[in-house]
């Protein structure tokens, strides 16, 4: 397994969503060892915007596109791109946190938001023009001032995050967190678990992961920068990672093995100690052009 300098030649190569990063490459070194050890694996971590952005703007050759967000796919890569992919695993919106945090003493899930526009507070997200933590965070504002009965909340919580403190990627993210840069950080529960760090958990009303609120979720709404300078409205929705191969895959028979590796009993279990939760079976957006095998 390798990141960084990606060839078409030299392995199967996946962009994937920072927050799956740690899980996918756990995954891959136990398939190589149980199954291909003569395959390579690499991997590219990003923003999920940015990983689609690779191949539909940049026109990079990829294998395997894994994303925290299921309907970036269909905004962006269906049906040119991809005609298919596997929603397989969710995961919550939290509140990071360390014990060198302003106030970390007095933060709980009730009065968070109180906490957080103390003026000696601050507290950060990433760049929803890229992530979609980044939006979700600003989905979980929205919906925070109605959860709490605080009209005009999200726009003090826009307000009060410096621009300074909106970072394009979630490893910079925690980072600042743990050095101290800033108090707080909205982040995914996996992401605060693989960190090691504190995190508040926040209502279910706002936190995007209970199917049981999608109509209260989809009330939230961000606008996104798309192509050529165009506007993509992201709607909420409970969170739900998916993956695919790419049409044009370089390996596409070696990705679509390595696919059914991580969809399987072994990859879903590796996915759920990393933090997230495992959707088993796996859902299909269009059955009829999954690949043999995978369904």
């Amino acid at each position: 397994m390798a990141s960084g300098a990606l060839s078409p030649d030299n392995g199967i190569i996946v962009f994937t969503a920072g927050s799956l990063n740690p899980a996918l490459q756990e995954i891959a070194r136990v398939f190589r060892k149980s199954h291909r050890p003569e395959v390579d694996i690499f991997f590219e971590a990003s923003g999920s915007l940015d990983c689609v952005r690779k191949v539909t703007e940049q026109g990079r050759k990829v294998d395997i596109i894994a994303i925290a967000d299921f309907s970036i796919f269909e905004q962006f890569m269906v049906p040119h791109y991809s005609d298919w992919y596997a929603m397989f695993a969710t995961n919550r919106m939290v509140l990071c946190y360390t014990k060198a945090s302003r106030l970390y003493t007095k933060i709980n899930s009730d009065n968070w938001y109180r906490i957080l526009l103390d003026k000696e507070v601050s507290y950060a997200h990433t760049n929803p023009n890229l992530d979609p933590a980044g939006y979700r965070t600003l989905m979980v504002w929205q919906l925070a001032a109605k959860h709490y009965k605080q009209p005009g909340l999200d726009r003090a919580f826009s307000q009060s995050c410096a621009r300074e403190w909106i970072y394009d990627r979630a490893t910079d993210l925690m980072e600042a967190l743990k050095n101290g840069l800033i108090d707080y950080a909205f982040e995914y529960a996996s992401v605060a678990q693989q960190n090691n760090l504190e995190y508040i958990e926040l209502p279910v009303e706002i936190n995007l992961s209970n199917p049981k609120y999608t109509e209260l979720y989809q009330s939230a709404r961000v606008n996104t920068s798309g192509p050529q300078g165009s506007i993509v409205e992201q709607i909420g929705k409970p969170i739900v990672y998916a993956l695919t191969v790419v049409n044009n895959a370089p390996h596409k028979d070696l990705a679509i093995e390595f696919v059914r590796f991580i969809l399987g009993t072994v990859g879903q279990s590796i996915i759920e100690s990393a933090g997230l939760l495992g959707i088993i079976p796996a859902r299909f957006n269009n059955p009829a052009n999954t690949p043999t095998g995978l369904l």
